[in-house]
């Protein structure tokens, strides 16, 4: 499934692609893998000789390490300004590059919404993610989390917790507050502690929500939904059906 024999599979199963990556199924190989390795193992090893099983486990990790170890020594990607490219380089020599000269960049520092906007670069997290209904990206970074259109301003942010703000805001006549986050299922408002329903900015996707006159406080908070709990619940009964079967034949067998 993660290669081009498995093309036509994914052409022809739209749902497919919007339910999972091809890579995600190297989970399952490799799982299975290890599973098999184990069972080849105790197999293979002569009956009678204790000594073998360790052995042979030992010699296939072994082969796995000569195998996959060029794979543990991570490469650091640098931008090259002159070239207009990545290299890759280990910790090393790419820390040596980027202290020796100007002319390479570390690519966190141009991982941020500004650059992606002002280069017009294609990514995962601007485009495959976005919700249904954004038909306008934006041409830059947003100058706050929060901000009332009409009607009045924000006077204070307070960050409650990791996708959970408390804004007060202060009110001359009823307007709207738009939050600068896309609209997903599962977020949620209150106003001085009371439920307030969403809207959704037409063309842009983020959230707008209606705030009466006064000064108010204001929380936007992202939470769970019918659907992830579900998910959630048949992951912990799997988890829990995985426990009892592999605990299984030792409960059988143990000695008394």
């Amino acid at each position: 499934m993660t290669t081009a024999i498995a093309e036509p599979l994914w052409d022809a199963i739209p749902l497919l692609a919007f339910a999972q990556f091809p890579w995600r199924f190297l989970t399952l190989s490799a799982f299975g893998a290890s599973l098999a390795s184990g069972f080849a193992i105790d197999a293979l090893a002569p009956q009678g000789r204790p000594w073998a099983r360790p052995l042979a486990a030992a010699a296939a990790i072994a082969c796995a390490v000569l195998v996959y170890g060029a794979y543990a020594r991570p490469q650091f990607a640098l931008y090259d300004r002159e070239q207009d490219d990545l290299v890759h380089a280990a910790y090393p020599e790419a820390r040596a590059l980027l202290d020796e000269s100007a002319r390479y960049q570390e690519v966190a520092a141009r991982a941020n919404l500004a650059t992606l906007i002002g280069t017009g670069q294609r990514g995962t997290s601007r485009h495959e993610y976005l919700p249904d209904g954004v038909s306008r990206l934006p041409v830059r970074p947003p100058g706050s989390r929060a901000e009332v259109l009409e009607g009045g301003r924000v006077e204070q942010t307070e960050t409650i917790g990791p996708n959970h703000e408390r804004f007060t805001v202060a009110m001359d006549t009823p307007g709207v507050m738009r939050f600068n986050q896309f609209w997903f299922a599962g977020w949620r408002a209150a106003i001085d502690g009371s439920e307030a329903p969403l809207r959704i900015e037409p063309g842009s996707g983020t959230i707008l929500i209606s705030v009466p006159a006064g000064t108010h406080v204001v929380e936007l908070e992202f939470g769970s939904t019918p659907l992830r709990r579900a998910a959630s619940a048949g992951s912990a009964i799997s988890l829990l059906v995985l426990a009892i079967a592999s605990a299984g034949p030792w409960l059988r067998h143990r000695p008394e």
